[in-house]
């Protein structure tokens, strides 16, 4: 019980660095940041399951959305469908090693653009334009250099070998 409690505390504690890293934009270059806490969700949904990564995911991006004033539910619902895609094509794409992990990481970052847009679309905020493109680009090169040392690092702090399929 004492491990499992300071499990959480110890795992609570790298989440609330990784997100005051992503929310500081100390990573910035040129206004392009990495999205750490897509990085760490994903990580939590391949290390604990999917419906666990879905609520991760979730509450995740309603913190996220809470903190940085965008419309409310907007990164909560991306998270959650990206943990519900990695949940649903685990059986197609395995993510067990650097590479896999990172051709999803590069597809989850698309397929985030793609929902901000059809979000922002529906809601009628103008988000295409061709910086996006640039961003996008750019936040695809930065991920993958990211979650490089996050895919190292996250065995030790859930403390298990294997990931679970």
């Amino acid at each position: 019980m004492k491990n499992q409690f300071l499990f959480y505390v110890k795992y609570a504690l790298v989440v609330v660095i990784f997100v005051a890293l992503q929310a500081s934009n100390v990573l910035s270059i040129f206004d392009i940041s990495p999205d750490i806490i897509l990085i760490v969700v994903i990580l939590h949904c391949l290390y604990f399951g999917d419906y666990v990564g879905m609520f991760f995911g979730f509450f995740m991006g309603l913190f996220i959305d809470s903190m940085s004033g965008t419309l409310l539910g907007t990164n909560a619902f991306v998270f959650t469908f990206i943990s519900a895609f990695l949940g649903f094509y685990r059986k197609y794409i395995f993510v067990s090693d650097l590479f896999s992990f990172i051709i999803f990481i590069i597809i989850a970052t698309i397929v985030k653009y793609i929902l901000y847009s059809i979000l922002y679309l529906i809601f009628e905020i103008e988000l295409f334009n061709f910086y996006l493109l640039i961003k996008l680009a750019g936040e695809i090169f930065y991920n993958s250099f990211v979650s490089l040392p996050l895919f190292f690092l996250m065995p030790f702090i859930y403390r298990r070998k294997n990931i679970l399929y």
